[in-house]
């Protein structure tokens, strides 16, 4: 299920529009999301359109569309706790905050930041962090987790596990972070 809100709009580039997902939707190949059970999400759909512009994509939309949007009183995101809404909306400034930064997280081990640090010098603005700053200079893994939350899709196991990579872990970095 998606479905969209748009005004009126005549002509106008958009650096994010306003939907909805349903949470599986955002399982995208293109865009990494940080999909957990205590994380509401609530700006999903910000984040989603902005990291499609960041990836070179057009955002487009359909002006005058009709939608609706069913609302049950209770259930969804109305069944949590205060402190929920506080950490996901701090988590989205932090996002917003650092938007023009390549954000860089080695939660791997020392090797693999000797291997890393001859992909860094080619990364556009990194902002690091690092569990061998004495390797790679850069901030704590704590730091990371307080500002970002769920650190999962910064794995470069991870993610050559799902490309099913059978290349060298120098090429999987440069591929992570859209070096050439």
């Amino acid at each position: 299920m998606v479905y969209f809100f748009a005004i009126e709009i005549t002509r106008r580039k958009l650096a994010s529009i306003i939907s909805r997902f349903a949470r599986r939707a955002l399982a995208s190949p293109v865009i990494e999301y940080k999909l957990k059970d205590d994380t509401l999400f609530i700006h999903a759909e910000t984040l989603f359109t902005f990291g499609l512009k960041q990836k070179g994509y057009k955002i487009l939309v359909i002006p005058n569309t009709i939608t609706w949007h069913l609302k049950n009183k209770n259930g969804g995101i109305r069944t949590f706790q205060k402190e929920y809404f506080e950490r996901d909306e701090y988590i989205f400034r932090n996002h917003l905050e650092y938007k023009d930064k390549t954000i860089v997280v080695l939660n791997c081990g020392m090797g693999d930041h000797i291997i890393f640090a001859k992909v860094l010098p080619h990364i556009k603005n990194p902002e690091v962090f690092t569990c061998y700053s004495e390797i790679v200079p850069g901030r704590s893994l704590d730091d990371a987790a307080n500002l970002f939350g769920d650190l999962d899709c910064y794995s470069i196991y991870r993610k050559m596990d799902e490309w099913n990579w059978k290349d060298s872990l120098e090429n999987a970095f440069k591929k992570m972070y859209n070096v050439r």
